[in-house]
């Protein structure tokens, strides 16, 4: 796959610099053209997949970002669900634009391009259609802020996507604020038995469930920040939204940050 791949991107930036291209117009359609590009995007996606699972994030990342030029020399653009019929003919390659940024975004932030990570991750935030779709790359603009010492800012990213998943949060909760989510996580603890918690379903609110995990990475932030009622409030709102809609990844980090507040 590798090989194959590697020479036709070579085959691709010859024909760019030497515009073979105009020369063969009585040869192939520009339409032609165009699905050959975007077929090709589709292998350098495969072979950054393939790349991904051996950890060898750098040639990743080459494949990924070679992609990602393909579509944009063949024209090949984002488009909504909510446009017309005819405009969403280009939807059958809305995922391949769509995964080819987002595993970009990740692989630029793990080989340390953490400017290059927030631009391609904020393209996808503008044009993804889904908060779920935006999931990674809010994550991916978080942990480049906090690298980079912008904790503040790592955390007002964080409360952006909690309030659109339908959680809003305060970072300043009034008393009598977290007094109410203090009675609510208790009035619903008091309905299970340990068992019970113990053997909690699988979350199957997918917005809930990333709620939980945007709410795990705000926790080293805020202790750094010193956010004490906010830390509180996130406790309790993590273990509540555990319990409420079921267990997933992060929920661990919710039992353990509830239980350092029961002895705080």
């Amino acid at each position: 796959l590798f090989s194959a791949v590697d020479h036709l991107n070579i085959a691709f930036e010859m024909k760019k610099c030497s515009n073979e291209d105009a020369g063969r117009e009585g040869e192939l359609s520009q339409e032609k053209l165009r699905e050959e590009y975007i077929n090709l995007a589709a292998l350098n996606l495969e072979a950054g997949e393939k790349a991904i699972s051996l950890a060898a994030f750098s040639p990743a990342t080459d494949y990924l970002s070679k992609g990602v030029e393909l579509l944009r020399f063949s024209n090949c653009t984002w488009t909504t669900t909510t446009e017309t019929t005819s405009a969403n003919q280009n939807n059958d390659h809305y995922n391949l634009i769509l995964k080819l940024h987002t595993e970009l975004a990740s692989t630029l932030y793990v080989v340390g391009q953490m400017n290059e990570c927030q631009n391609i991750s904020n393209i996808v935030l503008d044009n993804a259609n889904t908060l779920e779709e935006k999931f990674r790359c809010y994550l991916n603009i978080m942990a480049c802020l906090k690298a980079g010492g912008k904790l503040e800012d790592s955390v007002e990213v964080g409360i952006d996507f909690l309030s659109q998943s339908g959680e809003p949060f305060s970072l300043k909760p009034s008393k009598m604020k977290l007094a109410s989510e203090a009675r609510a996580t208790r009035k619903l603890l008091a309905k299970y038995e340990d068992d019970q918690l113990l053997n909690l379903p699988d979350c199957t609110n997918e917005c809930k469930g990333m709620a939980v995990y945007v709410l795990g990475m705000l926790f080293g932030p805020m202790v750094h920040l010193n956010h004490k009622g906010a830390l509180d409030y996130l406790r309790l709102r993590s273990v509540r939204l555990t319990v409420k809609y079921g267990v997933c990844d992060a929920s661990a980090l919710a039992y353990a940050y509830y239980g350092s507040h029961l002895v705080s």
